[in-house]
């Protein structure tokens, strides 16, 4: 329902890094990483609420709307702690149509994601899990486009299932074949400045707004 953008550490926390959340996976494991109270459940809020909007998403430039979305419905977690925030939309005009509202929904959380992606630069491979963004093309192909990076996805259908079942193979010490990994989806760098000016107006009305 929410968003979460974390890496595990087979070793002592890394020291606390602002905007980020610690916590121990195991006895030998840690997770950091940064959490949205805003991820599937805005996806399935937006399709339920703009189910007029018809057409693909993908091939739309972010700028052609206008439109600029904090995707805060449920408040803010990562990066700044705000969780009494609500969202806001900016640049509505007679024009605006629920095909617009449904991008600039799906853009604006993935502005947040890549605002934690900015505090954790030693990232290297991102692999995306989860209902609404693996059924979902268009907003994979958003998030490629917004966090500037290529995005795998995962092959395994249930993550968290799988992760349970891991540490209780690992403790009758077994070792579990890797997770399967599915498509890539590559950012396009012709889209890359559209997408930074986007992200910067929703900065500003996050300034703004909190």
């Amino acid at each position: 329902t929410s968003g979460a953008l974390r890496t595990v550490y087979p070793s002592e926390p890394p020291q606390a890094r602002p905007g980020l959340f610690v916590h121990w996976l195991d006895d030998n494991r840690v997770v950091e990483g940064g959490s949205l109270s805003d991820g599937g459940n805005l996806y399935y809020w937006a399709e339920r609420t703009f189910r007029d909007a018809e057409g693909s998403l993908a091939d739309r430039d972010p700028d052609s709307h206008g439109v600029t979305f904090l995707t805060l419905l449920g408040g803010e977690r990562s990066p700044g702690w705000h969780q009494q925030a609500t969202g806001a939309i900016h640049g509505l005009t007679f024009s605006t149509t629920p095909l617009d509202l449904r991008q600039a929904a799906l853009e604006g959380v993935a502005f947040r994601f890549a605002e934690i992606a900015d505090l954790m630069p030693e990232v290297e491979e991102i692999v995306a899990t989860g209902g609404a963004l693996l059924r979902n093309a268009d907003w994979l192909q958003i998030m490629a486009d917004a966090l500037a990076r290529p995005i795998g996805t995962s092959g395994v259908r249930e993550a968290s299932l799988r992760g349970a079942a891991v540490l209780a193979l690992e403790r009758l010490g077994e070792s579990p074949a890797r997770a399967p990994l599915g498509r890539v989806v590559e950012p396009r760098p012709d889209r890359a400045e559209a997408y930074r000016a986007a992200r910067e107006r929703q900065r500003r009305l996050y300034e703004a707004a909190t």
